[in-house]
């Protein structure tokens, strides 16, 4: 049966004409009126009934739109839905799902009953799939909601918590943030960020039952809200470095990667937190599981993200088609690029852990070297210290477009000095040294020993400090004997950090043959560090033994220099010689024979030599 009282209310609307709607009540009630009659021709129209009901449907549509575009732009509802250039089908659809959510009209939950609701089936039923998919304009604006599904027709959707917010409380301004300032607007995403490590973490595999589906959706529901927030925010303040630096049109997936990676960046979620992983940031965009591998196609080279540099895997390599696959992508680390921060002026938190760059103790005066190595080392002083010199003055700059970093590479077997002159350099230049090691930078995880690379290089730029590159040779081997592709992505990431980084980079290794020849071709300087000769020695045992230390009159410092030892030797020869000084009682002295015996220690117990008997002290 009809309803008689709806038709009647249609009928009159219509007479009216076109006349703006004098608040939002009103539009909202036009809505209704049409969706009730669009009810009761689906459930029981009859054509031989006196009223064309189809054609008054028509005429109240019309009637609809027209009195749409004439009602002011102060109306917060009326404002979203004429922001874009909306579709006839975009605003019924909206508007609907705003009745629906107010209790005007029965409920609408998923695709099918929107389809219904709008009398649409052929090519009007997919443009309404197509209107509420995920990459939808309605979708991106936040005038909706949806929640994924096998089928299309039964994808759950729902208006957007802002618009519906808006909707019943239209005088309510908190539609934005209150912020003056960016720093401020950044501070404000701090609950954003806890959101999307929260919505990343309920489809970890190993912490998901902790999760209620409540709680799920709760946390979505909050999240987008949040991302909601922060979008308008920006569009309000024009002048903020990141409002111009994210003046294209994201949709809300390519946002939450945006804003979970910020807030890695600003140190606001711990950088180890695998939201920042392939695979959780797909987790922040899905309201399945079975829609977290399809959101990884978002962070493909070819995606908008990282082909305008927005983003970038971490440690560089990611630019190889060769990690484009769904497992790579799942376990490499992501970040924001240093052009993105700086295009906000935003700067990324230092990690500051153990590479930490310290303050040099060794001097060049405590260090003995021939004159062809000390002539090798003032040139790597003397270009840091003067390269402006070099580059713009003399304008070498105009030819060597990259790579003017000075490069030097200290060879020689262990114990030479080569770790103690590295160090020595940097206190003659007055910087901090930053020293990196074998275990410091080795990472069983894809990607994160080439993250940790360019996180030294980025240290020691930010600290101003000389990078020492320990047992280099551990690491950045001939690629061409690399049984692994890793093995040639770390040797690469260090020639790409080579050829940015414009500071002092030292790399010392044991067996200089080892070492990539590309790497080899890079190196500005070498130095070659030979065990020294028996003058030399002498210097060493006279610059090592303090003048505090209490010596016994026999010292035969010719014999001491006659024995081959390396600088490193002697210094423990030194120590162990006072150890044994110092058991007879605070006074010493040490003695010769104190001395020989340290020496012995030495020589005998040196790697690699032929030993037999058990494995113990030496005699």
């Amino acid at each position: 049966m009809w309803d008689n009282k709806n038709l009647e209310q249609a009928v009159q609307i219509v007479r009216r004409g076109d006349a703006p709607f004098r608040n939002e009540s009103d539009l909202l009630e036009t809505t209704r009126v049409l969706f009730e009659l669009r009810s009761q021709i689906r459930n029981s129209y009859d054509p031989d009934e006196v009223v064309d009901a189809p054609a008054l449907e028509k005429k109240l549509r019309n009637v609809l739109h027209a009195r749409l575009a004439l009602t002011n732009a102060s109306f917060p509802l009326v404002k979203r839905l004429k922001e874009r250039r909306y579709s006839r089908l975009e605003i019924e659809v909206v508007l609907l799902l705003v009745i629906s959510s107010l209790g005007m009209f029965e409920r609408v939950s998923d695709v099918d009953d929107v389809q219904k609701a709008m009398l649409e089936d052929g090519n009007g039923a997919l443009n309404i799939i197509r209107a509420l998919s995920e990459d939808s304009r309605l979708h991106r604006a936040h005038l909706i909601s949806t929640k994924p599904d096998n089928l299309p027709t039964q994808m759950s959707v729902e208006v957007g918590h802002e618009l519906l917010s808006l909707t019943i409380n239209p005088k309510n301004k908190s539609d934005v943030w209150k912020v003056r300032t960016q720093a401020q607007f950044l501070e404000k995403c701090g609950n954003m960020f806890s959101l999307l490590a929260e919505k990343s973490d309920q489809f970890n595999e190993r912490r998901a039952y902790f999760h209620t589906s409540q709680e799920r959706d709760l946390i979505e529901r909050n999240l987008a809200r949040q991302v909601e927030l922060a979008w308008k925010t920006l569009r309000r303040h024009s002048n903020w470095p990141i409002h111009k630096a994210l003046h294209a049109e994201f949709d809300v997936r390519q946002l939450r990667i945006l804003f979970a990676l910020l807030g890695k960046a600003l140190g606001a979620v711990d950088s180890s937190d695998e939201l920042f992983t392939g695979e959780g940031l797909a987790r922040t965009l899905s309201q399945e599981r079975i829609q977290i591998q399809k959101n990884l196609r978002l962070l493909k080279q070819s995606g908008n993200l990282r082909s305008k540099g927005y983003i970038q895997v971490c440690g560089g390599y990611g630019d190889s088609l060769a990690m484009e696959d769904e497992a790579s992508l799942m376990t490499c680390e992501f970040e924001l690029t240093d052009e993105f921060l700086e295009s906000i002026k935003t700067k990324r938190k230092r990690n500051r852990m153990r590479e930490s760059a310290r303050t040099p103790k060794v001097t060049m005066k405590q260090v003995v070297h021939t004159e062809e190595t000390r002539a090798a080392i003032q040139l790597a002083i003397t270009q840091t210290q003067h390269g402006a010199v070099l580059m713009d003055d003399w304008g070498l700059a105009g030819t060597v477009t990259y790579g003017r970093s000075v490069s030097v590479l200290f060879s020689g077997p262990p114990g030479v000095g080569k770790t103690a002159t590295a160090e020595a350099i940097a206190h003659e230049l007055s910087k901090k040294i930053l020293v990196a090691n074998y275990a410091e930078i080795q990472n069983c995880f894809v990607g994160q020993t080439e993250k940790n690379i360019s996180r030294f290089f980025r240290e020691a730029r930010e600290s101003d400090a000389v990078l020492f590159w320990d047992e280099a040779d551990s690491m950045f081997f001939d690629r061409n004997s690399a049984y692994r592709n890793w093995e040639v992505r770390e040797v690469n990431q260090l020639l790409m950090e080579l050829e940015k980084f414009e500071g002092l980079c030292i790399l010392a290794t044991n067996r200089t043959v080892t070492l990539d020849k590309a790497l080899q071709r890079r190196i500005a300087i070498k130095v070659e560090f030979q065990p020294p000769d028996a003058d030399m020695r002498m210097q060493i045992w006279r610059k090592l033994i303090p003048k505090k230390l209490p010596l016994d009159k026999d010292i035969d410092w010719e014999t001491l220099a006659d024995t081959e030892l390396t600088g490193g030797e002697i210094k423990n020869s030194v120590l162990n010689a006072s150890r044994f000084a110092l058991v007879r009682g605070p006074q010493g002295p040490v003695t010769m024979n104190d001395f020989e015996k340290a020496i012995s220690l030495e020589v005998d117990g040196r790697w690699g030599e032929s030993r037999t008997g058990v494995i113990g002290f030496g005699r």
